[in-house]
């Protein structure tokens, strides 16, 4: 870590302030460089690599802390614990490795859920609901939304049809977000859409994918 930011040791010039073994900046003096005609890798397995094993490879001479001193980097043995630059989770807090934000996938999802685009979109209330269903009985709500359903044909086909026409709006005022436009910019297709692509291509017939007419989206 210098005072410019964190560099490989590769990239350190004299002149530069590196964060000493105290803690303080101290200034680069001068650089040694050497080729070593042979190199140590070491594995390290801990909280912050998630149970995988991370390995580090190093010149033999170099120094390192460990839970027992400087050591040199080719006298390290099974068994002792290295001392490594990490940083804090964004949403849970937990140590992660230097430079990365999250510790894991779903912090950076649940992160981005609730800060990022996330909540920018069509909110249906996934958060709130989430909150108010806490502590209730999952189990008896949904047999009583079951039953509901089946007893209440009419009052479901109202409440879908309320959906759609909520839906429609939005993509009316936000098209980039319907499901078939991302497919397009991001060139996928569905399942049966590579099946209709191969009937037509099979026809010789000219198209477009995710054309969009009207409110409507076809191919």
């Amino acid at each position: 870590m210098t005072n410019d930011g964190w560099k490989q040791i590769r990239e350190i010039k004299e002149g530069d302030l590196i964060v000493s073994e105290s803690g303080e900046m101290k200034k680069v003096e001068a650089v040694i460089k050497s080729k070593p005609s042979k190199y140590v890798r070491i594995y390290v397995k801990g909280s912050i690599f998630h149970g995988a094993f991370f390995s580090i490879t190093g010149d033999p001479e170099h120094l390192i802390k460990t839970s027992n001193g400087w050591r040199k980097f080719g006298e390290l043995k099974k068994g002792e614990s290295i001392f490594y630059l990490a940083s804090k989770c964004k949403e849970c807090g937990k140590l992660c490795r230097f430079k990365a934000k999250y510790c894991s996938r779903n912090c950076q999802s649940i992160w981005h859920y609730k800060y990022g685009k996330g909540k920018k979109g069509l909110n249906i209330g996934h958060i709130k609901a989430k909150e108010i269903a806490q502590g209730r009985d999952n189990k008896l709500i949904t047999k009583k939304g079951r039953k509901w359903r089946k007893e209440n044909p009419e009052a479901v086909k109202a409440y879908h049809k309320r959906q759609g026409k909520t839906l429609a709006k939005f993509y009316q005022k936000n098209p980039h977000k319907h499901p078939n436009a991302i497919c397009a910019k991001n060139h996928r297709l569905s399942g049966l859409e590579k099946k209709i692509q191969n009937l037509i291509k099979d026809s010789k017939l000219s198209y477009v994918n995710q054309l969009k007419v009207g409110k409507y989206w076809v191919d």
